[in-house]
């Protein structure tokens, strides 16, 4: 039993190897005979003797004449299928319910990250102070409009001024976020002198034009940083007064 109500099979094919003459039929029979005695053995709870009467006991009557189908060496495959069909339907729509629970599952999972992509990309961007003072990391253009998106997104408020909180608008604004939907939306400041008209996909465009002038930045002065520390580390100069120069991590030759 490998997951719940479903077993794997295995050894598939081995009686056909040592009983090749064995015709289709008689191989069928001995499965069906097999599978009735094991249904028996399980069904009877490790019951000292299991038998039909006991297993009657447990089960229902439909139950036990399937059972008796698959011991009977004259019921071939389709009349037990016969008997079985309603529990086989039931069985697949539940396994296809289940199948349409996981999909919803892995669609919201999916969502959900990346929705958190934007929003961390939305935080590292937003009101983020320049280390060195540069008008280039101020509050304009790109990033004014990420700000003023921010402040659509999650701080609005009703007609009387109170903080709304919607998730169902947090959401749909990330979805269309998310694939760049051409809606047109109004980004209006603070102190509602300005107003903006962009669509989801200009918003989207900022977003990644920022993001990705702030991972040029900062991989750029890694690398800057790295060259100062070979150049300052990674060589030893020539020894003054005719001293034999060498490398660090080289011995020298005598």
């Amino acid at each position: 039993m490998t997951e719940r109500n479903c077993f794997r099979i295995g050894s598939v094919g081995v009686m056909d190897i040592l009983e090749p003459h064995s015709t289709n039929q008689d191989l069928q029979a001995k499965d069906l005979y097999q599978l009735g005695s094991l249904l028996v053995v399980l069904g009877c709870r490790g019951a000292v003797f299991p038998d039909i009467k006991t297993l009657a006991v447990h089960y229902s009557e439909k139950f036990v004449k399937v059972v008796q189908l698959l011991l009977s060496a004259q019921s071939p495959a389709s009349v037990v299928l016969e008997q079985c069909t309603a529990q086989i339907v039931k069985t697949l729509n539940s396994s296809l319910s289940t199948c349409d629970t996981y999909y919803n599952d892995l669609r919201k999972e999916y969502a959900n990250g990346r929705y958190m992509r934007l929003l961390t990309k939305l935080a590292f961007v937003n009101e983020r102070p320049d280390e060195k003072g540069g008008y280039s990391w101020s509050d304009t253009g790109d990033r004014y409009i990420l700000r003023l998106f921010r402040d659509f997104v999650f701080h609005q408020k009703d007609e009387e001024g109170r903080a709304v909180v919607d998730f169902g608008h947090v959401i749909d604004s990330l979805a269309k976020l998310d694939v760049g939907d051409p809606e047109t939306i109004p980004l209006c400041s603070p102190d509602g002198k300005t107003v903006l008209v962009c669509s989801y996909g200009d918003v989207r465009r900022c977003l990644e034009n920022v993001y990705s002038e702030l991972m040029a930045a900062r991989f750029g002065e890694r690398r800057m940083n790295a060259s100062q520390f070979v150049v300052g580390q990674g060589m030893s100069p020539m020894s003054s007064g005719g001293g034999i120069g060498f490398m660090p991590g080289k011995k020298e030759r005598m």
